[in-house]
């Protein structure tokens, strides 16, 4: 019961930030919506709303753009979750050398209801959006690379996977996964025993409570219990290690070896499959961190920023 109370109050945290409770956050921590010129709720789609972080120099005629997707168990979370914290380095780094950021809101889990495919959907929508968009805004369409953590990162991971591509007038050149899933059904697995807590404890709660915590409803919008191949089909057409193919791009990950949301393996079992495809890949494995860098250094977390500002630059 502890765990679900901890489970329940890092999702009411991450409701708080979506809040404007956010914005003493953001001068706390020297935000990147404190820097430059932004563009908020642009609507690139029915019901859908985007941000966007113009480089706070002119480097560039057109802008390389960075498109990164918020993390939170494709459950919570919002846009201007970009302002939290873990990659403002990064991204003031960016946008000083002529970068825009660009980060979009997504469909979540409602009522129980699996996200896919509509918050893949979205992603492809995003990157149609700036396609269509590339004159007025003066963005680079063959530089845009994708972003995300957690949930985000395998949001990005399966739009950077996408074959054929979203928008053919786009080339990602990479994408930056932060410790996301790559294998939904082993994910299912290897997480059995945390979700079966979770979900006895929540058998206790209010029905709209436990709709919000049955994680294998969420991933795939079933008890997969009842309907194991119905569940690896739909686990293996939204993983994206079952996206590979020979032209995907460079792929960053990013992940610690002490996470127990998002095991390590998740990553191990995507660079593995990477190196035997010949795809151009880095992993780094920051030692004793958890799921959102938690317990990461201070050193740590620097040199989160200083990979994601090289991988980026190098492409």
């Amino acid at each position: 019961m502890i765990r679900l109370r901890k489970f329940i109050f890092s999702i009411f945290l991450l409701s708080i930030m979506a809040t404007g409770s956010l914005l003493l956050f953001a001068a706390i921590t020297d935000a990147p919506v404190l820097h430059g010129d932004t563009d908020f709720n642009i609507s690139y789609k029915a019901g859908k709303t985007l941000d966007i972080y113009h480089p706070i120099n002119k480097v560039h005629s057109r802008a390389p753009v960075l498109v990164y997707f918020h993390g939170g168990a494709w459950i919570v979370g919002s846009k201007i979750m970009v302002n939290s914290a873990r990659y403002n380095d990064a991204f003031k780094t960016l946008r000083e050398k002529g970068y825009a950021i660009v980060s979009p809101k997504y469909t979540l889990s409602r009522k129980g209801s699996s996200p896919f495919p509509a918050c893949l959907d979205d992603a492809g929508d995003v990157l149609k959006w700036i396609a269509n968009h590339a004159e007025q805004y003066h963005f680079d369409l063959d530089r845009v690379g994708l972003m995300g953590e957690s949930a985000g990162a395998h949001i990005a991971l399966m739009t950077a996977y996408q074959e054929p591509p979203h928008s053919p007038e786009i080339l990602i050149p990479y994408v930056i996964d932060i410790y996301g899933p790559t294998d939904l059904f082993k994910l299912y697995d290897e997480m059995s025993p945390m979700v079966n807590k979770i979900y006895n404890a929540a058998g206790k709660l209010p029905e709209p409570i436990q709709n919000r915590v049955d994680l294998p409803k969420i991933f795939f919008g079933f008890d997969p219990a009842t309907d194991t191949l119905k569940a690896q089909q739909i686990a293996a057409r939204f993983s994206p290690l079952h996206q590979l193919h020979d032209c995907i791009p460079n792929t960053l990950m990013i992940h610690g070896d002490q996470d127990r949301i998002v095991p390590i393996s998740q990553s191990v079992y995507l660079k593995e499959r990477l190196d035997e495809l010949g795809i151009p890949n880095e992993l780094h494995v920051p030692d004793g961190v958890g799921h959102a860098f938690k317990r990461a250094s201070s050193a740590q977390r620097e040199q989160v920023q200083d990979w994601i500002v090289g991988f980026v630059l190098a492409h």
